[in-house]
């Protein structure tokens, strides 16, 4: 949901595209649009963020999560996340840092984060649809099990000192509730754009953001080891301690109720 009364902004994965280029590119959608509204005897739009908010847009996030960043008063009523699910977490023998790791997709890098969180001394529980599936596992070790089915992230976060993911809204916004850092490793830009907020929010790494070859036990460490992410990811949950997402759906249910009573 781009910002109202204003030109699309860009996708920009990495750095800024000239302002030519943006104009030429609003220019020739509005002139696309407008064309086949006319012809249907329909208001032309103004911005070609018109496309995208239709008549009642709900912002379901809040701004230090927003893709575009645009602060404001909102109303920004949280994200919707799915409630209960899941089985309960099974975490290795031993004294290390409990880390939850979610993969959804695969990866050519999981081998080595995962690496580098077992010589950081790390207990790790992974979760990955495609292992729970019966696809071999990169690696074996005691300090290492991986969930047969998706585990349940409000029991998973309440004694977690670290999340890695792909950055999916769901599992980054429990995270943060629970004041957990996190590694964050995008698979697609819209992922991009939010584990770059987590970044700027000061909560965590993104991966993508980062040079080649990855330092995985440098990110690892500095998340472990420096309070800064963990007292960030805090001060967010610390803001947000009052939501409650059945209060949200509720909410929204109401308002899609009205919406189709008038």
């Amino acid at each position: 949901m781009p910002p109202a009364m204003a030109a699309l902004p860009p996708l920009n994965l990495h750095g800024a595209l000239p302002p030519a280029r943006l104009a030429a590119g609003e220019t020739r959608l509005l002139a696309s649009c407008n064309a086949v509204l006319v012809a249907h005897g329909a208001a032309p739009l103004a911005h070609g963020a018109e496309l995208l908010l239709g008549e009642h847009p709900l912002l379901c996030t809040w701004p230090e999560l927003d893709h575009y960043g645009r602060g404001g008063p909102g109303p920004w009523l949280g994200p919707n996340l799915p409630v209960g699910g899941g089985i309960a977490p099974d975490w290795p023998a031993g004294d290390g840092p409990r880390v939850f790791v979610y993969w959804p997709l695969g990866g050519e890098e999981q081998g080595a984060c995962l690496a580098a969180l077992l010589r950081q001394g790390c207990r790790v529980l992974c979760y990955s649809p495609a292992l729970a599936a019966g696809k071999a596992p990169p690696l074996a070790d005691p300090a290492l099990r991986y969930a047969r089915a998706p585990v349940a992230l409000e029991e998973v976060f309440e004694d977690c000192a670290l999340f890695v993911g792909q950055s999916g809204e769901g599992s980054v916004t429990r995270a943060l509730l629970a004041g957990v850092p996190l590694l964050l490793m995008p698979h697609s830009a819209e992922s991009f754009m939010l584990a770059r907020r987590v970044r700027q929010l000061g909560a965590g790494i993104n991966v993508a953001e980062t040079a080649a070859p990855r330092d995985w036990d440098g990110m690892v460490g500095a998340l472990l080891g420096q309070p800064r992410y963990r007292a960030a990811a805090r001060d967010f949950a610390a803001r947000y301690a009052d939501f409650r997402p059945r209060e949200q759906a509720r909410m929204l249910a109401e308002r899609f109720e009205a919406l189709a009573a008038s």
